[in-house]
């Protein structure tokens, strides 16, 4: 009798998750589609709160489930490791509550590299639990694509119900200020030009940095190397265990070292923005940050150099190609 039991109870919670995942499937393939149609492909999902703005323990649940879906089953969708957002959210000072304000969707899509945001809103009925999510555009904060369905309220959804977390009222809420440039975007100055950081993305041992390098005052010839070495013409970084790693390819203003024996040169025109990408091809996985990216060459005619601090690596999670099946 006690085994029949426990079958059936197994036989039940199977039932239940079964449910809640067919449920989260329907609103990933509605997002889905919605995502493919408007081209806003890089994607990340907010904690889901209640009508209040309160970020509950189920608003989170469910947001990982979906995150974890659209990861897992929509095809070219690239989505932003959640731990990775909350770092940005929290090392930018944007609460999560306030992501909904037009003006914070669109500095959390510059800083994190992202072109839409998912955020939901989470309904308790008597039987159920309506979940609302919309896809906002980070560019103009408009809503691009919307779902919704109905949960079972089961015994671990009335669980996760109970365990309201933060409340908006109850949250710290700091003076609006423009953040500092060290959180939003590392940046440096030497010789005239300005070097702003736009993002460094990892997937696996592979590292891109993308930046924008501008000389302000007038036209002015950058030259830079990649590689390893003890001089200042190379280009290096260290991650946040302070091993040091070699630049293999730099891109800049539409050249590439690839096509120059390592070095690359190009002419900055003053207050026109250049392109600058530099690339590791074998860079810590593990690692949250760039602590420190030195840049060795020559500004006009003089050995220069010059270096970013803290700069966070986005990670995303891509859906295996389909003709290469997982074995």
């Amino acid at each position: 009798m006690k085994r029949l039991l426990l079958i059936v109870l197994a036989i039940c919670s199977l039932g239940v998750v079964v449910s809640n995942a067919q449920e989260i499937r329907g609103i990933t393939d509605k997002l889905s589609e919605s995502l493919s149609l408007s081209g806003k492909k890089k994607v990340a999902v907010a904690d889901f709160t209640d009508l209040q703005g309160n970020v509950t323990e189920l608003g989170s649940y469910l947001a990982e489930e979906l995150s974890d879906n659209l990861s897992e089953n929509a095809k070219g969708i690239e989505v932003v490791d959640r731990l990775t957002l909350k770092a940005i959210i929290q090392n930018n000072k944007l609460a999560s509550a306030g992501i909904i304000d037009p003006a914070t969707v669109t500095k959390l899509g510059q800083i994190a590299g992202i072109n839409s945001l998912i955020t939901g809103t989470v309904r308790p009925f008597e039987d159920s639990v309506h979940l609302s999510v919309k896809i906002l555009d980070t560019a103009t904060a408009n809503t691009i694509g919307a779902a919704s369905a109905d949960i079972p309220k089961t015994k671990a959804i009335v669980e996760l119900l109970g365990q309201n977390a933060t409340s908006a009222t109850n949250r710290p809420n700091p003076q609006p200020q423009v953040p500092s440039p060290i959180l939003v975007q590392p940046s440096t100055e030497i010789k005239g030009i300005r070097v702003v950081v736009d993002n460094c993305r990892g997937e696996g041992e592979r590292l891109t940095c993308t930046l924008k390098v501008t000389s302000q005052e007038q036209d002015q010839k950058l030259y830079l190397r990649v590689g390893l070495g003890d001089n200042d013409l190379y280009t290096n970084a260290f991650d946040d265990a302070g091993v040091e790693y070699g630049v293999d390819t730099i891109q800049l203003g539409g050249k590439s070292s690839a096509d120059s024996y390592g070095a690359v040169q190009t002419l900055l025109v003053a207050g026109v923005p250049a392109r600058l990408v530099v690339k590791f091809n074998r860079f810590n996985p593990s690692s949250a940050q760039v602590t420190l990216m030195r840049f060795g060459g020559i500004i006009g005619y003089a050995h220069e150099h010059f270096e970013l601090r803290d700069i966070p690596i986005l990670r995303y999670r891509h859906l295996p190609d389909a003709s290469n099946p997982r074995m």
